[in-house]
Formats: C-alpha cells, structure tokens, sequence
C-alpha cells in the first residue's frame, strides 16, 4: 500500500508543480482542463487503494504515508462521493488518533464548499484582486476556536501565509493583503 500511495502522491505534486509554473503562461481554461484531466486519472488509482485497503490509519502507515493519501484525496474534486466516503472513514479514527486533524478539517471544508454549503475551519479559499480571502465558513465568529482544536493556526496566520506564496509565485503583484 505504501508504494502505491508514495506513487499517487508523486503524480498529484508534479501535477500541481505544473499548475503552478504555468500559471500565468498558460490559459486558466486550458491550465484547469490539463490539471482536472490528469487529476482525474490518479483519482482512479487512490480509489483502488482506498477500496481494496481502506483508509491508511496512523496505526497502519506512517504519519507520512497517511498524510499523502489524504492530499491526493483532497484534490479528487472529480469525485465528491470518494471524498465523502474517505471523509467518513477518517472520522471514524479521529477519536483514536488515527487520523490527522489537520488532514480531516481541511477534507470537511472541501467537501463542504463542494456540496455548496459553508466550511467549518476555514481551509478553502478563492482569490479576489490578487488576495486571497476565506469562503464562506459557518459561525465565522468560532472559527479560530475550531481551527486550534484541530491543530491548525489562527485564520489570519493561514491566509499571511497562502498571500506569502501567491507572492512568490507571481513577482507582479505589488500590493500586501495582510
């Protein structure tokens, strides 16, 4: 199972390594059509290993190894009900640490979001003007409570820290967001 999910991360990070390259040399349109085609077929892949293994626990697999699955899994956009299915399966092990928290809340706001309905942490987000903004999160006022008990860091910091990378990655983009 190791093998096959060190393989499927590979494929997704030199897809999204290409998305980012060719960010502004490519059309968004084609840029989107190449990453969601190429996406969609290690999809395929992670299902089987999902269907013929199950979720890759903490108790099974490394931290590592559990934490790959789940970021090929986070971008199968294609395939909401899989997204669902292994959503459901990490919550069973949250309650034995076999799963990580980080991993589950990013995995309910992208299902959430793609389910139109609002996200609970506050993972997803759009850009807007070049900067990067929240979509909509539920009981926005409790976000950074619900963000710490899963581990992550305060919304603020997350979203200095998604502008910081936009920063890097377009050197045409005079103005600071936060």
């Amino acid at each position: 199972m190791v093998s096959k999910i060190e393989s499927a991360y590979l494929n997704d990070q030199n897809i999204q390594k290409f998305y980012i390259e060719n960010f502004n040399i490519i059309s968004k349109a084609k840029l989107n059509y190449i990453r969601d085609s190429l996406t969609h077929e290690n999809c395929f892949f992670v299902e089987e290993i999902f269907y013929d293994c199950g979720f890759p626990y903490l108790n099974k697999v490394s931290q590592k190894h559990s934490h790959q699955f789940w970021l090929v899994v986070q971008h199968c956009d294609n395939n909401p009900e899989f997204q669902i299915s292994v959503l459901n399966r990490m919550e069973k092990g949250l309650s034995g640490n076999n799963v990580l928290k980080e991993d589950y809340a990013y995995l309910t706001d992208r299902v959430r979001i793609n389910q139109g309905k609002k996200q609970v942490y506050g993972t997803q987000l759009k850009l807007i003007d070049n900067c990067y903004y929240p979509k909509p999160i539920e009981d926005s006022i409790n976000v950074n409570s619900r963000r710490l008990s899963m581990g992550l860091d305060s919304l603020v910091h997350y979203l200095k820290q998604a502008s910081s990378v936009l920063d890097s990655l377009n050197s045409n983009i005079s103005q600071k967001c936060y």
